[in-house]
């Protein structure tokens, strides 16, 4: 083996430093890749960022573009509607002043219909309920109504009545009535005053049913503005029911009215069912019968105005009480309306008889 010289320990350190200046030139390289790939991820990381920032921006804009079309799309509605409502109101004016300068008393028909159906319903709502004792009844009949209709136009009735029927067998009276109302519409530029006459017979045997017929002629007196005209007008009606007697005094009473009227050249048929339930409540010498009654009214008028297709259908709800004596009868009732032309509406009746 040769001797280990002093120049081979040269080289051997000389390889050594290359080495390590290799390593180091490697662990340089790899620090620099690192570097470049964190730097890399940092950037790709803030572009999304970025990305994700701007399209939260877009969708907010989105949104915010959205709701002002969605805002502007009701604001649009709305205004069409409100167009629409306003040409329709003009449209039925219009109409309306169309109708009232060809037939100027066409209104006043109404008027007179609807008076001489109250009072159909009015002596109806008397003789349904009156037990015979005695062969004479008087009795004295007023009734107080409002209505708000939906073209804006209101109608207010006035009806009193005095009638006298005598019982002429068991089960059968007749009677004779007379009655002055009035009636007005659209804030009273339209006047109807009227008297009548009418005729009625009545069946009612043990069982509890009832039928009464009712014959009725009116005389009227028209004024819209200056102008008058008088006309005639009649009502030929009917109504059936029977008053059921259950348990512990109460009482449940359906019915069934038909009706028709003619006033000038307009007409009219009407048609109700109804139900009504009380009690009756013994006290000393009286009788009380609160109650509560609901009906369903149909209406089909043959007339020139605009209310007459629309007004067909009315439900009527109403409460009262009567107070039934010896030989004195007192009833109250208060109801209210709901039509297909009626806004809001009510009424007030008041019923006294006598009996000898």
């Amino acid at each position: 083996m040769g001797l280990f010289t002093l120049g081979d320990f040269e080289n051997l350190l000389a390889k050594e430093q290359a080495e390590k200046e290799q390593r180091e030139a490697l662990e340089k390289a790899q620090q620099n890749y690192l570097e470049k790939l964190v730097a890399e991820r940092d950037q790709a990381v803030k572009n999304a960022e970025n990305s994700a920032n701007e399209l939260e921006v877009a969708r907010q804009a989105l949104e915010t573009a959205k709701q002002a079309h969605q805002q502007a799309g009701e604001e649009l509605n709305k205004e069409l509607s409100k167009t629409q409502e306003q040409l329709k109101q003009s449209t039925e004016a219009l109409s309306r002043l169309i109708i009232k300068q060809n037939n100027p008393f066409s209104e006043h028909y109404v008027v007179q219909l609807n008076l001489m159906e109250q009072a159909t319903y009015d002596l109806y709502r008397r003789l349904a309920e009156i037990e015979h004792t005695q062969d004479w009844n008087l009795w004295l009949s007023d009734s107080l109504s409002k209505y708000r209709l939906k073209n804006r136009s209101t109608e207010d009735y006035h009806l009193l009545h005095i009638g006298l029927d005598h019982q002429v067998s068991h089960n059968w009276s007749i009677g004779g009535v007379f009655g002055i109302s009035q009636g007005q519409i659209e804030n009273r530029t339209h006047k109807v005053k009227g008297t009548s006459a009418g005729i009625y017979a009545g069946y009612r045997p043990t069982s509890g049913l009832f039928w009464t017929n009712f014959f009725n002629y009116s005389h009227f007196t028209n004024q819209s503005g200056v102008t008058k005209r008088d006309n005639n007008a009649y009502s030929l009606s009917s109504e059936i029911g029977r008053n059921i007697v259950m348990s512990h005094q109460w009482q449940i009473t359906p019915k069934l009215q038909l009706g028709w009227a003619k006033a000038g050249s307009a007409r009219m048929f009407w048609a109700g069912t109804g139900l009504r339930l009380g009690k009756v409540i013994e006290l000393n010498a009286i009788k009380l019968k609160p109650y509560a009654d609901i009906s369903y009214r149909f209406r089909n008028r043959h007339i020139d105005t605009l209310d007459s297709l629309s007004d067909r259908h009315r439900n009527v709800i109403s409460i009262g009480i009567q107070a039934v004596g010896n030989r004195h009868y007192f009833a109250i009732e208060g109801s209210m309306l709901h039509g297909d032309a009626l806004k809001r509406s009510y009424g007030l009746h008041a019923n006294y008889h006598y009996q000898w």
